[in-house]
């Protein structure tokens, strides 16, 4: 059973590649650009992600229209400056299957701040649903 990722991007050059290349594992990367002015775009040509351009109007707009490219019955919802354990992608691969009761996951998010892990104000217990 495929899966797509998709991510939208506004010039995130500096994070974008490695943010790809933790998604390798998955079978098609769609990437929403809106007017990067920098080496973002690129950068997801090099990885081998398909690229479509769009205006930014909201969030919520950008990702629908994001995930309205994936072709793959699952599609794993990631932020352009995250990045995908082996241990995650391997769990992901392992849910995923064609005889799974579940339609969708939610996935601990762990946020840092000046690299270190928030742990407070809700961010240590962030489950948002992303596959």
């Amino acid at each position: 059973m495929g899966i797509s990722a998709f991510l939208i991007t506004h010039n995130e050059e500096r994070k974008i590649g490695r943010t790809l290349d933790s998604l390798r594992w998955t079978d098609e990367q769609c990437v929403v650009d809106s007017d990067s002015s920098d080496h973002t775009v690129e950068i997801c040509r090099s990885k081998g992600a398909c690229v479509s351009h769009r205006p930014f109007d909201n969030f919520a707009q950008q990702k629908n229209f994001a995930l309205s490219l994936a072709i793959h019955e699952w599609v794993l919802s990631i932020d352009a400056d995250e990045i995908v354990t082996s241990e995650l992608a391997n769990e992901i691969r392992q849910k995923v299957t064609s005889e799974s009761p579940v339609c969708g996951y939610r996935i601990k998010r762990r946020n840092y701040f000046l690299r270190k892990p928030l742990k407070f104000a809700g961010q240590g217990n962030d489950y948002p649903l992303r596959l």
